[in-house]
């Protein structure tokens, strides 16, 4: 193995078993404490990702020995590659939500996407961490592994950068998401202790054609004012985990998001540069919090193939 540079039934497994795979964990024998943040749970949910899922699944197996990957209404072979990744490398868990989810005017309580991401969330045991792991994304496993050292105590938050690329004529491109800019010091992807959040509703917008949008937020012990606030739409569920102790690190640029791999993405117009535009721009986090190496255009191609783009 290549490490990569800078039906309603689930499975029985033991989520104790031992690693299975060799990464840079093997190196530091804290890697090999269930409570140690060098050793987290990848929370990974899954709905029909066959292009990118098997490519972002082994970019992380030098980095992460374990993870739960929490399925549902897959009809393109997700579930097919789940199962076989499973079967490989036993440390991680399907976990097949046994009911439909609904993103528009969901009929009951088990249909909502909070209901499902808590489903997931539940195969992870409390105090140990775990870390949201997405699949149109491939991970430098290096970096994302020198991340897990950030934490110190159980209040603090990792947070991982990313660059959302674009692939079009074999021409790179590097989106720019103007709140956020081009390099992404931290987002939605974190690792935190398990026990200490779990998801509630969130609605995010209402219209004659579709009603009401509901999605998902990450809060520990919300207020019901703040309940409130994100039932209005107020969007802050990107951290707000309550804690006076709490510290959020950022990682060095670690992974790469390519969105419009998804087939219903694909018809997205990204506001963005080229990828040489961006590197030649002298952007201050390039060379510090980003290894040059890691934006070379045939090295991003040559990750850009790994998918299977075929589907």
């Amino acid at each position: 193995m290549a490490l990569l540079r800078g039906g309603g039934q689930f499975i029985e497994t033991n989520p104790n078993n031992p690693c299975t795979h060799f990464g840079f964990f093997n190196f530091d024998k804290n890697s090999s404490n269930p409570k140690s943040p060098l050793n987290p749970w990848a929370y990974i949910r899954v709905k029909n990702e066959a292009r990118t899922l098997r490519a972002s699944l082994d970019s992380i197996l030098p980095a992460i020995q374990r993870g739960v990957i929490g399925y549902n209404d897959c009809d393109d072979g997700s579930e097919e590659i789940i199962l076989e990744f499973c079967k490989s490398y036993p440390s991680f868990i399907p976990a097949k939500y046994p009911y439909n989810v609904q993103i528009h005017n969901p009929t009951k309580e088990e249909n909502k996407l909070y209901n499902y991401y808590n489903f997931v969330l539940s195969f992870i045991p409390k105090g140990e961490w775990f870390i949201k792991i997405d699949v149109d994304h491939l991970y430098d496993a290096k970096n994302l592994y020198k991340s897990f050292y950030l934490p110190r105590n159980k209040w603090d938050v990792l947070a991982l950068s990313r660059i959302d690329f674009f692939v079009k004529d074999n021409q790179i491109y590097v989106a720019n998401t103007h709140t956020r800019g081009i390099y992404q010091r931290a987002g939605d992807q974190k690792m935190l202790r398990s026990g200490r959040m779990k998801f509630f509703e969130r609605i995010v917008t209402q219209n004659k054609n579709f009603g009401k949008f509901h999605h998902s937020f990450i809060i520990n012990n919300p207020t019901q004012e703040q309940k409130s606030l994100m039932s209005k739409g107020y969007d802050s569920y990107e951290g707000n985990f309550s804690s006076p102790y709490e510290k959020v690190f950022r990682s060095e640029f670690c992974n790469y998001h390519f969105p419009n791999v998804k087939h219903r993405r694909q018809l997205a117009n990204p506001n963005g540069i080229l990828l040489k535009d961006f590197l030649s721009s002298k952007d201050e986090a390039i060379g510090i919090e980003i290894d040059p190496q890691m934006l070379e255009e045939q090295y991003i191609l040559q990750l850009y193939q790994r998918f299977d783009l075929e589907r």
